[in-house]
C-alpha cells in the first residue's frame, strides 16, 4: 500500500513534526548518514527516489552499483523506518519516493549541527 503524498504518516495534512520534542530530534539528526538523507531531502525540495538517495549516500564520489546497494538496504532497513515513523519523510512504496515533510524545528537542527561542523 502506497503512503498518500498529500498526508505524512499521522494522518495529518502537511505532516505537522514541528511539536516533535527535542529529544526525538536529536534522536533523529544522531546518525551523521541520516542527516546527509534529511539534508539532500531538503535540497532537493520534492519527491526524491531512493536510487537517487543511495547515490548520494555511497561513500564514494562515482559510486559502485554495489555501494549504492549497500546505501538503499540501509536507507530501506534503517533510516525510512524510523523518519516515516515520527512524520519526517513520506514515503510513496509505488514510485519509491521519499519526501521531506520534517518542518521548521528539525531543518534549523540540520542547518545548526552543518554550519558547526564547517567551523570545525
Amino acid at each position: 500500500m502506497a503512503t498518500d503524498q498529500r498526508t505524512g504518516a499521522r494522518g495529518t495534512r502537511g505532516g505537522g513534526t514541528d511539536g516533535l520534542p527535542a529529544a526525538v530530534i536529536e534522536g533523529l539528526v544522531a546518525e551523521p548518514r541520516r542527516r546527509a538523507l534529511l539534508g539532500a531531502l531538503i535540497d532537493h525540495g520534492g519527491a526524491v527516489p531512493v536510487d537517487d538517495l543511495a547515490a548520494q549516500l555511497a561513500e564514494s564520489a562515482a559510486p559502485s552499483r554495489a555501494e549504492r546497494r549497500v546505501a538503499r538496504t540501509e536507507i530501506y532497513q534503517e533510516h525510512l523506518p524510523k523518519l516515516t515513523a515520527t512524520g519526517v519523510v513520506g514515503f510513496d512504496s509505488v514510485l519509491g519516493t521519499v519526501t521531506y515533510r520534517g518542518g521548521d524545528a528539525l531543518a534549523a537542527r540540520l542547518a545548526a549541527l552543518e554550519n558547526d561542523s564547517k567551523d570545525k
